[in-house]
C-alpha cells in the first residue's frame, strides 16, 4: 500500500491534537507514513515521522476544510460525539519525553489561561486577576506553572488568528507570588521552543488546569486529572469532553463551567 502524506494545512492547535497527530502516528505504527507537514514548532510533536516539513503560514480554524479534502484526515471535523477509532492512535507523549531532570518540584500544577476574542465577542472562558488568586491560594503550597501564550515574546507565531488580547496587570501579579515560575520563563531557563518546553514538562505534572480549547486538549493526552473550565463552546454541545476526551491519554476529566465549581474541585485536590 502506497505511504501517505499527513498535511494539517496549519489548522488550529486543538484540531491537529485530535484529529491530525493520531492519525499521523497510526499510519506511522502501520508502516503507511511518509511526510508529516505542520505549522512552526510543530516538529517535537511528529517526532515519529520520517520527514517533517514547517508550514510557515499563520494557523486558522477554517483550514480544516482542506485538511480534510485534500488530506482526508478522520475526525478533523472535532466537534462531535464520538471519534472514529479506526485510523486514530494518539503518540504517547509522556513516554516519549519522561526526563527526571525537568520536574520542578514535589507537587506541580499547570494552570492554563488565555484572553481573546471568542466567536466574535468578547472573551468568555477566561480567568481574570480575581479568580487567579483564589486559585493560587489554594495552591500555596504546589509549584504553579503558569501557562499563557500572551506571555511570550514571539506570542503571535502561536495565535490561532483568534485575536489575545492578553490579562492587563498579569506580569505584576504573578510576581508578588514565589511559588510561580511562568511559560517564557521556563522557555529561557531550558532554551526550549514553547511546545517543546510542554513536551518535557508536562510528563512530570501533577495536575492541569487547562482552559477550553487547545489546552484542554494537549493536557489530555499526560494520563493524570485534567480540570477544564469552559463556560461555552461546542464541545459542551457535542459531550465531548465526558465521552472521549479521556481517549486522548488516559485523563481523568473533569468539566466545571464557573470559578466557584473550580475552586471546590481544587480544593479537593489539596485536602
Amino acid at each position: 500500500m502506497e505511504r501517505k502524506i499527513v498535511d494539517s494545512y496549519n489548522v488550529e492547535f486543538g484540531y491537529e491534537l485530535i484529529a491530525v497527530l493520531p492519525y499521523a502516528y497510526y499510519l506511522h505504527r502501520n508502516g503507511l507514513l511518509k511526510e508529516t507537514i505542520s505549522g512552526f514548532d510543530t516538529g517535537s510533536f511528529y517526532y515519529f515521522s520520517p520527514k517533517h516539513t514547517i508550514n510557515p503560514k499563520q494557523r486558522h480554524w477554517d483550514n480544516y476544510k482542506k485538511a480534510l479534502i485534500e488530506s482526508g484526515i478522520p475526525n478533523i471535523k472535532i466537534h462531535t460525539p464520538y471519534l472514529n477509532t479506526t485510523e486514530w492512535l494518539p503518540p504517547k507523549l509522556k513516554d516519549k519525553y519522561f526526563i527526571a531532570g525537568y520536574r520542578l518540584g514535589k507537587n506541580v500544577v499547570v494552570i492554563s489561561n488565555k484572553r481573546n476574542i471568542e466567536w466574535g465577542e468578547e472573551p468568555i472562558n477566561t480567568f481574570s486577576i480575581d479568580d487567579l488568586k483564589q486559585i493560587f491560594d489554594i495552591f500555596k503550597n504546589y509549584t504553579i506553572v503558569y501557562n499563557d501564550t500572551s506571555l511570550l515574546i514571539n506570542n503571535d507565531t502561536y495565535d490561532d488568528t483568534v485575536g489575545q488580547l492578553g490579562i492587563p496587570g498579569i506580569r505584576d501579579f504573578l510576581n508578588c507570588y514565589s511559588n510561580i515560575v511562568t511559560v517564557d520563563h521556563l522557555c529561557k531557563h531550558w532554551g526550549l521552543t514553547y511546545n517543546k518546553m510542554q513536551l518535557m514538562l508536562y510528563p512530570h505534572v501533577d495536575l492541569f488546569i487547562s482552559m477550553q480549547g487547545g489546552s484542554s486538549i494537549f493536557a489530555s493526552y499526560y494520563g493524570t486529572k485534567n480540570i477544564i473550565f469552559a463556560k461555552e463552546g461546542r464541545e459542551l454541545e457535542c459531550g465531548s469532553y465526558n465521552n472521549w476526551y479521556h481517549l486522548l491519554g488516559g485523563s481523568k476529566i473533569i468539566h466545571v463551567d464557573s470559578v466557584n465549581k473550580l475552586l471546590y474541585e481544587c480544593k479537593k485536590e489539596c485536602c
